[in-house]
């Protein structure tokens, strides 16, 4: 929570020129704004994720989300929010069956689905995280491995 809370204190700041009432009116408009969407596409994805029957479920709800990650990008508004408040409702199911609005798709149901949810994207963070790497380690030259300058600089940001 903490990387997306600095992250969006970063955006904040780089994004102001002038940190006022105006600017810091602005984010909280904008933070309501992604609350509201987050809100309802939480309940919108949680639906979906309950009731399609087809084999292939998960991708389009993962690209769902991207979409709404990338409007949310387009029109400046804190969209980690929504992902960590998406996660959050995910994580949490166990916690909201008394609300009203979580019966709708019957939590068990939900449940089920979320832990395959869950499986599917930590197995697409590791497919990520491998090409980064991979194409990392095939872009880095060996020369600046060994250069001095490069060392010193290493040493001095991870001490």
């Amino acid at each position: 929570m903490s990387d997306i809370f600095g992250v969006i204190f970063f955006n904040f700041i780089t994004l102001n020129d002038n940190i006022g009432t105006q600017s810091i009116g602005c984010f909280i408009l904008e933070f309501c704004i992604i609350l509201i969407v987050t809100v309802v596409a939480t309940l919108g994805l949680a639906f979906l994720l309950s009731k399609i029957k087809h084999h292939i479920k998960f991708i389009p709800i993962i690209l769902m989300m991207v979409l709404i990650y990338a409007v949310a990008k387009v029109y400046h508004l804190p969209a980690l929010i929504f992902i960590l408040l998406f996660d959050i409702f995910l994580g949490n199911l166990d916690e909201l069956k008394a609300n009203k609005f979580i019966q709708k798709p019957p939590p068990n149901v939900l449940n089920k689905e979320v832990h395959k949810f869950k499986e599917l994207t930590i197995e697409i963070a590791f497919l990520g995280r491998t090409l980064f790497f991979l194409l990392f380690g095939y872009l880095i030259e060996v020369k600046e491995l060994l250069n001095t300058e490069t060392i010193t600089w290493t040493l001095g940001i991870c001490s």
